[in-house]
Formats: structure tokens, sequence, C-alpha cells
């Protein structure tokens, strides 16, 4: 599984970007929203990096 983590993190900046954008435009429940699975991908990553294959 450690050759696919880049899945993980690719979703990670992808949901950062957006809840970044969702702030430029004031939108604080969506940036909000944006960040929850911000944090599920970047958790995800992190264990999924450092399984053995």
């Amino acid at each position: 599984m450690k050759k696919w983590s880049w899945v993980w993190l690719a979703g990670t900046i992808a949901w950062l970007f957006d809840a970044f954008v969702d702030l430029r435009y004031h939108a604080m429940q969506q940036a909000e929203l944006g960040f929850l699975p911000a944090t599920l991908f970047a958790i995800a990553w992190l264990f999924f990096r450092q399984s053995p294959r």
C-alpha cells in the first residue's frame, strides 16, 4: 500500500486547496467542511505511507 500512498497526499492537497479558496471568499462553513476531509486524508496518508507492503 506504500506504493499508492501518494493518492492520499493528493487528496489532502486538493481538499486543502478547496478550503483555502473558501476562506479567501469568506465562506467559513464551507472552509471548515473542507478542512475536515483534508485532515482525514492526511491521517490516512500518514498511516499508509508507513505500512509495509
